[in-house]
């Protein structure tokens, strides 16, 4: 059973200054863990497979944890994440990760306000709260993509003509919690892996990951069993799952 987010996995190539840029912002350094192994059956989740990958795991204070992974290897696929957006009441936004993306990317453009204002003004609509975090997310199937994220616990939040919102209000944690922007385009990486540059990847939290595994089988969801690892001392289980529409998510269950 799906609890809530548990982070975003972030690919670096400098983990020291990625590092200092998320404590710039707010994020604490919970504890760093190198030369973890990679097995060889997530290679399928690589576009080059290394056998060693470095972590540094962040915390907030108000939203969804970061995970800065340094695969080891040379990042070229952009993926269909990010940046993640911190909104506040003023609209103003900050991108942690990637370039503006323009609305000429979607199909129904109508002006080249930046996407990040679009969404920003969408939100506000309806929540005047500070510190909202969102997540960018490109499908070239909308309609699909919301059927994909509400396996995961997301519901319909606010929409527009260009952008749909999507949140999963979870009361026992902020951290858990993130809204969803999801923007129809034309191109996206139809092939995600976990190296792919910037946000690669959204980590949930489990309660019973058979269940979980059963719920992916049943609507016909590809997913990869990693089994057991140990990461910081604490054994997880851990499965990958792969939407039609570019979509990766990872599932993990503490032992």
């Amino acid at each position: 059973m799906i609890l809530g987010i548990s982070h975003l996995v972030l690919s670096s190539g400098n983990m020291e200054e990625d590092g200092k840029s998320l404590k710039s912002l707010g994020y604490k350094r919970v504890f760093t863990q190198k030369k973890i192994i990679n097995p060889e059956i997530k290679q399928p989740l690589f576009s080059k497979f290394s056998n060693y990958h470095d972590l540094s795991f962040f915390k907030s204070d108000d939203g969804p944890n970061i995970e800065l992974l340094n695969w080891k290897n040379e990042r070229s696929n952009q993926s269909n994440f990010g940046p993640l957006l911190i909104l506040g009441i003023d609209n103003q936004y900050l991108q942690l990760i990637g370039d503006k993306i323009l609305t000429t990317d979607i199909d129904t453009a109508k002006n080249d306000m930046s996407i990040s204002e679009v969404i920003s003004e969408v939100i506000h609509k309806r929540d005047k709260s500070l510190n909202n975090k969102a997540i960018l997310i490109k499908t070239n199937r909308l309609q699909e993509s919301i059927i994909f994220w509400e396996l995961f616990g997301f519901k319909i939040y606010s929409q527009s003509d260009r952008v749909i919102i999507m949140s999963n209000e979870v009361i026992i944690s902020k951290n858990y919690n993130l809204k969803l922007c999801l923007l129809e385009v034309n191109k996206i990486n139809k092939n995600p892996h976990l190296d792919d540059t910037g946000i690669s990847c959204i980590s949930f939290l489990s309660t019973n990951i058979l269940k979980d595994k059963k719920m992916l089988f049943e609507n016909k969801i590809h997913f990869i069993e990693i089994g057991c690892i140990s990461i910081n001392k604490k054994n997880l289980e851990i499965i990958f799952a792969q939407g039609k529409n570019g979509e990766l998510v990872e599932i993990i269950e503490f032992k």
